[in-house]
């Protein structure tokens, strides 16, 4: 049905269920989220962390674009890189699978999903309705239809809930849209692949906080705020110390590329320290904001690229 010009399309959204901020329901995502973790075995021959990077900031802009959640980038991007952990692809067949992740995807979190046709269209036509679906089958095939899978924002309400009781200097929906924004870059970088779903959405929220300039007087309360979060998740505090440093490195661009496209981060990157200690704020001198942060522009054709 055709719509006139004063009509538009509205798309009805549930409201946040409080049951499932309970703390039960949180135990259960922390008992739950190993099967989302992403091992990072490098069994692939043709494709490099770097080709994989560039399809996954293409993924993210496509998502961005058509307004999705972002649940549905986090979660095409796990089952690429699940599948990549257990079956071998030829480079040009990299860019065919990141769009038929984004298919599922959709079809899984969204009322309504990305069709195959437009997907096609952000491909440049560079492959077939064919070749997608077929990708697509393929796909839930090896992964064997596990595609519900715990990622970091299903732990974000639950945690802001919790550090919301503290005057931290700024409001939930601040913190909110900051780790979020966080959330989706670390899903860029190939070091946050193998960290579990509440570690990086434990570390992405202490960011948060952290860069935020205007709570700088509230570095008492900080302290007893990040005390809850590694309560909550399990964490050491060390542990988050040195993953929210990571993240600092990720936006302030300190990491250096080494020639198999891999970043150097500190010794540890990705490890799960058990040590505890306080808490310091990481170096944020030349350090941008995620929001501040230029997107990277969409490739016409992945194909194309010199590899």
């Amino acid at each position: 049905m055709d719509l006139v010009c004063y009509e538009r399309f509205t798309e009805n959204k549930a409201i946040v269920d409080p049951t499932l901020l309970r703390e039960g329901v949180f135990d259960n995502l922390l008992e739950n989220e190993e099967s989302s973790v992403v091992t990072c075995c490098d069994i692939q021959k043709e494709i490099t962390f770097e080709m994989r990077k560039i399809v996954i900031v293409w993924m993210k802009e496509v998502t961005e674009e058509q307004k999705c959640q972002l649940e549905v980038f986090l979660l095409a991007v796990n089952y690429m890189n699940r599948f990549l952990n257990i079956c071998q692809i030829r480079r040009n067949q990299l860019q065919l699978l990141g769009t038929a992740c984004m298919l599922i995807a959709s079809k899984l979190r969204e009322s309504t999903p990305l069709t195959a046709k437009l997907l096609i269209f952000y491909t440049d036509n560079s492959i077939t309705l064919f070749q997608l679906l077929q990708f697509e089958q393929l796909i839930l095939s090896k992964l064997k239809w596990d595609i519900a899978v715990v990622t970091p924002l299903d732990f974000l309400q639950r945690i802001i809930l919790k550090i919301s009781e503290e005057p931290v200097g700024c409001s939930s929906s601040e913190i909110d849209d900051r780790a979020k924004a966080l959330i989706s870059y670390c899903a860029c970088e190939h070091g946050f692949w193998r960290l579990p779903p509440s570690l990086i959405a434990a570390s992405c929220i202490a960011s948060a906080l952290l860069t935020n300039v205007r709570q700088m007087k509230y570095n008492c309360q900080l302290n007893d705020v990040f005390r809850d979060i590694c309560s909550m998740t399990h964490i050491e505090m060390e542990s988050l110390q040195m993953h929210v440093k990571y993240v600092h490195d990720m936006i302030a661009g300190s990491g250096r590329s080494t020639a198999d496209g891999r970043t150097e981060q500190a010794d540890g990157y990705g490890t799960d320290s058990r040590k505890d200690g306080e808490f310091t704020t990481p170096p944020l001198d030349n350090a941008k904001s995620p929001l501040e942060i230029e997107t990277a522009t969409t490739p016409t054709d992945v194909y194309d690229i010199d590899f």
